[in-house]
């Protein structure tokens, strides 16, 4: 009966840790390879042959081709922002896909294992056999995290890697300014 109990968190711990995985991966596969070494090639290059060397210099990898395609072949700057946000929204969706997964992943490994403890107790499975289990679980949750917090922080870098390409790579006249806001009126403003 112990061992039922050791096979299902060892079931749920590597689960939890292969769900939480799963988004470093997709973290990783997202980030081209030659994106550093783009960013510092293109710093060296005249402004205006910055974006056909994007679109020259990117190996095959989908997004960041595109990227310099459209920012090359844009015509006016409405086109030019076009093409860098399809491309940043496509690369948005596929980091933030899976985002939740890591925090999934670490509830289920804590409640999980907590289901298991409680009902090896009740089952009267052995001390060694509900601290395996307790164990196993407390393992899982904390590489979940340990996960979750590799994948945001990837995907950190890589958003700060494509806003700096951008940045690049668009005219100063294509990049949205700040929005000035009015000063906020406070709730006593007016009042005596």
């Amino acid at each position: 009966m112990g061992a039922l109990f050791v096979v299902a968190a060892t079931l749920l711990a590597g689960a939890c840790i292969a769900l939480a995985g799963g988004q470093v991966a997709r973290v990783s596969r997202a980030r081209p390879s030659e994106i550093d070494a783009l960013r510092s090639a293109l710093r060296r290059l005249p402004f205006d042959a910055r974006a056909a060397a994007l679109a020259e210099r990117a190996q095959d990898s989908g997004w960041l081709r595109e990227l310099g395609e459209g920012l090359r072949d844009a015509t006016s700057p409405s086109t030019r922002v076009a093409a860098a946000n399809d491309v940043l929204g496509d690369v948005a969706r596929t980091l933030d896909a899976g985002a939740a997964w890591p925090s999934a992943a670490v509830r289920l490994a804590a409640f999980g294992g907590l289901l298991l403890v409680a009902l090896g107790l009740l089952a009267d499975a052995g001390a060694v056999v509900v601290t395996l289990v307790a164990g196993l679980a407390g393992v899982a949750a904390v590489l979940a995290a340990v996960a979750g917090q590799r994948a945001r922080r990837a995907s950190a870098a890589l958003r700060e890697a494509i806003d700096d390409l951008v940045a690049l790579c668009a005219p100063p006249e294509d990049r949205a300014d700040p929005v000035e806001r009015a000063p906020r009126r406070g709730r006593r403003s007016g009042r005596l």
